[in-house]
């Protein structure tokens, strides 16, 4: 119904941003949307579609490579996300949109795999909103971001690898590191086998890899991403009577865990319904309690572009709280560590007592582009 009251270009374009186009072109092939496109939309997007697919392979073949030698250096590491559980998920590895690996490892482990990827052709890359030095996006990712993004081309094909020792995600230091300690998981504990490319390799198990995604969808994109959330719903729909939810409530120990989970299981079941027993499961781990407006926020938030103003807001309406949510405030007006994405660290930085008013101004500058209909300063 959305999608019948919009142009078609309009609809090439949503898919585009949303990097669902493979997954609507194949519902639409499959008769399974109700809309008759023009001939030339129809052939953009099997087009489109063809290309997910060989990006697929390529990372596939190549990523199945790595993972392979890596495990010949004794170097064990766990896939998220994405390509360990789209063959499961969607009965095939080219439907969904693949933007990097995810590779899990043991903290210990980051100084060799380094050495191996910098000698194999890799190098660094750092994030698009980062206005500093590659040496500096480093650096702050190995300290405190815990995560590290290498890249490789072949020939015009990236690979992008993404190299996590912390499944959270959150800054240390951050309020919402302490609230939400999804690090303290034993993450490596609840793995299974499975085979990718030319290496058997680990993923998550059921159970912690539908916790993994929720966080993932709440935590780092903020309940941001119609392809994250796409992959939450067909969860549920393909594997909701198999989760063992006693062990998911016992592994959330606090409201705060809960309270994510109920506000992205009930908006998973206003798709599926009562399909894998969602309907009924949201109320089990959240109220609905929340400030005004706050549950429509985060609805309207899944087709928003990421903007350090909806993190922000996100950051702020998820704890349960008063008192958190204004720990919560005083870290991101007053502590330098929470703005190292928006200038360079190397500089002489912003006055303490003047970023408030920095952060006011971006968020400004933010709200104008969009406005405008301008894309971020890169």
């Amino acid at each position: 119904l959305y999608l019948t009251k919009l142009s078609f270009e309009k609809i090439a374009e949503i898919l585009k941003q949303h990097e669902i186009v493979s997954f609507f072109y194949y519902a639409l092939a499959g008769g399974k949307v109700p809309l008759k496109l023009p001939a030339e939309t129809a052939k953009e997007l099997q087009y489109l579609a063809g290309q997910t697919a060989l990006r697929n392979m390529h990372y596939e073949l190549e990523g199945g490579n790595v993972i392979k030698s890596l495990s010949e250096l004794g170097i064990n590491c766990v896939l998220l996300k994405g390509m360990a559980f789209m063959e499961s998920l969607y009965g095939n590895n080219w439907v969904r949109t693949i933007s990097d690996l995810d590779l899990l490892i043991d903290r210990s482990d980051y100084p060799p795999l380094k050495e191996y990827l910098l000698k194999s052709g890799f190098s660094h890359h750092s994030s698009e909103l980062f206005r500093g030095t590659p040496e500096e996006y480093l650096a702050i990712s190995e300290s405190f971001h815990n995560e590290v993004g290498f890249v490789k081309y072949f020939n015009n094909l990236p690979l992008y690898l993404d190299v996590h020792w912390d499944v959270g995600g959150l800054r240390d230091g951050s309020p919402m590191k302490s609230l939400y300690p999804v690090n303290h998981y034993d993450w490596l504990s609840h793995t299974e086998l499975f085979c990718f490319g030319a290496a058997t390799t680990r993923r998550l198990n059921l159970n912690m890899q539908f916790i993994h995604l929720v966080y993932h969808f709440a935590l780092n994109h903020q309940f941001r991403g119609l392809k994250w959330f796409v992959d939450l719903c067909q969860f549920a729909a393909v594997f909701g009577n198999e989760l063992d939810w006693a062990f998911i409530c016992k592994t959330l120990n606090d409201h705060n865990n809960k309270r994510i989970f109920g506000i992205t299981i009930r908006l998973i079941s206003e798709v599926v319904g009562s399909c894998g027993g969602m309907a009924e499961k949201w109320q089990e781990f959240w109220s609905g309690d929340g400030l005004p407006g706050e549950y429509r926020f985060y609805r309207r938030h899944l087709f928003s572009r990421r903007t350090h103003t909806g993190t922000y807001l996100c950051f702020l309406f998820l704890p349960e709280k008063t008192a958190d949510k204004w720990k919560t405030l005083t870290y991101l007006l007053f502590n330098q560590n929470a703005v190292t994405h928006w200038r360079s660290p190397g500089g002489k930085g912003v006055n303490p007592a003047l970023q408030p008013f920095y952060i006011v101004y971006r968020i400004t500058e933010e709200m104008l582009l969009k406005i405008l209909g301008k894309k971020p300063k890169t």
